[in-house]
């Protein structure tokens, strides 16, 4: 394969996704070539997934990836000319393995990405539909202002984006581009490029489109639990399982669901870990015991608030507000107490399994609850056994809970847990103002 083979539009797109190799330096290195190599006509593709290193086009002389240190490098060359690393090459190289991102000038973002419409509007900044100009690929582009928003912040939800890679359950992340402080924004932003989940919430497209069934609700809870799964293996606790943040991927019928929103996510580095702060993040309604009583806490929060989703999906109401008219403090002192109902008329549809499915994932205890790697493995979410017969009450309810999901909290409440300024955007908005 000669270089002249090789010549296209003036844009690299690399990326690496190998196993426990550091994502940030192989997503680094296709902005780094992207920047630095602008108008070169060099065109390279990489794809690398757990299983396995493939290559597209095939038409790469040589490709190996190796861990050095807490980084990655990565070394190629041309077969048809054995050219070997340029000195250049190997510059980039050092910068990919520091984590380095793109900082360009708003003019220099807008040249790269066309900002089509507004998708959502937050207190700390907005998320755009755009398309890539080079690839005409359409991407969400959340766009963070610095302004009342820690760095560090920023950098923690990409930490754990870029240490989930690439999961066919998981919204990925494309690229991190900083905006230099300018005119329009003197403290400057960060634009985080996602891939585009174009299908619409889950529960605004489930009551859209009649009764379901409890195999289907089976069906995106086993997605949503192998998401978690794939988390909880490198690391990471999500923090804000629930409904809003389970999208689907594209208007198929057969589509896909994806966990979106790391804007709560922390890692845990070591076996063992928890979390001894900030333990009040993410959406109240669905914090698991040690969090509503500020304890050290760790991954079985999210197999609390996965329970809290499977208990709805199931029969279209909260488990902790039956009736979806309680008080918050009422919502609160049940959820301290445990008391979780299977007495509604609604579950006599639902499955003797999946009901103790949901008692086992709403244990108080976290070290009795449910793990990830037990519920990838339950027979109803292996669809055993699962009943295929419509839910009309479930969607009844489900219709009405979405309505109730969008009143207003207390004042008094809000303020009295408040939330990071982070993990308040990250639910679109200034602060949380619905239960739900």
């Amino acid at each position: 394969v000669s270089r002249q083979e090789l010549t296209a539009p003036d844009f690299v797109e690399l990326r690496l996704a190998l196993g426990e190799l550091r994502l940030a330096a192989a997503v680094g290195m296709r902005r780094l070539l992207r920047r630095n190599f602008a108008g070169g006509g060099l065109r390279r593709r990489l794809m690398c997934t757990s299983a396995g290193p493939h290559v597209r086009p095939m038409n790469l002389g040589a490709a190996a990836a190796a861990a050095i240190g807490g980084g990655a490098a990565l070394y190629w060359a041309f077969s048809g000319d054995g050219a070997r690393v340029t000195e250049r090459a190997t510059e980039l190289l050092s910068r990919v393995a520091s984590g380095d991102d793109t900082e360009v000038s708003r003019a220099q973002l807008r040249q790269r990405y066309e900002f089509k419409k507004r998708l959502g509007k937050g207190g700390f900044g907005d998320v755009w539909l755009c398309v890539d100009r080079a690839t005409r690929r359409e991407v969400a582009v959340k766009v963070l202002s610095l302004e009342h928003l820690p760095r560090a912040m920023v950098e923690q939800e990409v930490l754990a984006m870029r240490k989930c890679g690439r999961h066919p359950n998981v919204v990925e992340l494309l690229e991190v581009v900083y905006v230099k402080p300018d005119a329009d924004n003197p403290w400057g932003e960060v634009n985080l490029v996602m891939e585009v989940a174009a299908g619409g919430g889950l529960f605004e497209r489930l009551v859209s489109e009649g009764a379901y069934s409890e195999q289907l609700a089976s069906r995106i809870v086993q997605q949503v639990a192998r998401a978690i799964y794939h988390l909880h293996s490198r690391g990471i606790v999500h923090r804000d399982i629930k409904p809003e943040n389970v999208v689907f991927d594209s208007p198929s019928a057969e589509s896909a669901v994806k966990l979106i929103d790391f804007g709560t996510a922390v890692s845990l580095e070591e076996a063992g870990a928890k979390v001894r702060a900030g333990g009040r993040i993410g959406t109240w309604s669905y914090w698991a015991p040690e969090q509503l009583n500020q304890e050290a806490y760790d991954h079985a929060v999210d197999m609390w608030s996965v329970g809290v989703l499977m208990y709805i999906l199931l029969v279209g109401f909260h488990p902790f507000d039956p009736d979806g008219d309680a008080t918050e403090q009422a919502i609160l002192a049940n959820m301290r107490s445990g008391k979780v109902s299977f007495d509604h008329p609604e579950w006599e549809g639902v499955s003797t399994q999946a009901k103790g499915l949901v008692k086992d994932l709403l244990a108080q205890s976290p070290d009795a609850r449910t793990t990830a790697a037990q519920l990838v493995t339950h027979p109803w979410i292996l669809g055993e056994d699962v009943p295929s017969q419509p839910l009309p009450a479930t969607h009844e309810r489900l219709q009405a809970f979405i309505q109730a999901r969008r009143r207003p909290v207390a004042a008094a409440f809000a303020s009295s847990h408040p939330l990071t300024a982070h993990a308040a955007f990250s639910r679109r908005g200034t602060r949380s103002t619905a239960r739900y």
